[in-house]
């Protein structure tokens, strides 16, 4: 299914992000609005994967141009983007963009970007709920599904920390399932990580199955949290807290234990 971004996010099937909202908790998922991908960082993470997987559309979503607001031309400029739904990215950030694309694609790895589908919106179910997935890139001739990811460190030891960060083990597990779930053949699922700064080196990984059961028991559990408040129309409250095992009432002041690590940390 073809949709654009913006068409994609405000579908009402639930998706890999909201799934990470559900994760900090249900209040999160709620108010969903006002959580909005808005940063350099952001666009040009952004701008990487338009230059590796859709080139052809670069020029039709980005303008290069180093803005002052504070003059009138600025001003102009910026309006203009707004209302073509352009994002400008500063002529620095372009030459960085066009490093790390270029890094990816005259890699051994980039030959993996051919005869493939970028972008694309599959539609699903899981657990009895209606799901969403957006992958990078998807080999239907390979069954192949391909994240690609910018880092400030691509390294082996430091990606195995971000799929736990940010939860890269549940969106493997998920995607997989929920494509499967759409008659979809996908037999293997890799994420690609080009770092920010030079060299820009690139990695390219696969979770191993245990990585991969636990990513379908945590989207299963987030699903059956996601029913139940929806069943109940019950999204919590702005406070943290956690159930009292003894009283099965939920305790807004809760008591924290330091990792084990911190106590053998030496000052």
């Amino acid at each position: 299914m073809i949709l654009s971004n913006s068409e994609y996010h405000s579908r009402p099937e639930i998706s890999k992000s909201d799934l990470d909202l559900l994760a900090k908790s249900p209040f999160h998922f709620k108010n969903k609005h006002l959580f909005r991908y808005e940063s350099k960082a952001f666009d040009l993470g952004s701008a990487v994967h338009t230059l590796v997987l859709e080139p052809e559309l670069f020029d039709k979503e980005y303008i290069v141009e180093k803005i002052d607001k504070r003059t009138k031309t600025g001003k102009e400029l910026l309006e203009k983007c707004k209302a073509e739904n352009l994002t400008i990215l500063s002529p620095d950030d372009y030459e960085i963009a066009k490093e790390m694309a270029n890094s990816v694609l005259s890699s051994k790895l980039g030959t993996l970007f051919q005869n493939g589908k970028a972008e694309q919106s599959y539609i699903g179910k899981l657990n009895d709920v209606d799901v969403r997935c957006r992958p990078d890139y998807y080999r239907e001739d390979l069954g192949l599904v391909i994240d690609l990811k910018t880092t400030i460190d691509a390294s082996p030891d430091a990606f195995l920390k971000s799929c736990g960060s940010y939860n890269y083990y549940i969106q493997d597990a998920f995607y997989t399932d929920a494509m499967k779930s759409a008659n979809l053949e996908v037999n293997d699922f890799i994420f690609i990580a080009v770092e920010k700064k030079p060299p820009y080196m690139v990695g390219a990984y696969r979770l191993g199955e245990p990585e991969r059961d636990l990513g379908r028991e945590h989207y299963r559990k987030l699903l059956n949290r996601y029913k139940t408040c929806k069943n109940n129309n019950d999204w919590g409250s702005n406070e943290y807290s956690d159930i009292n095992t003894v009283t099965g009432e939920k305790d807004y002041i809760q008591t924290l234990t330091l990792p084990s690590y911190v106590f053998y940390k030496e000052l």
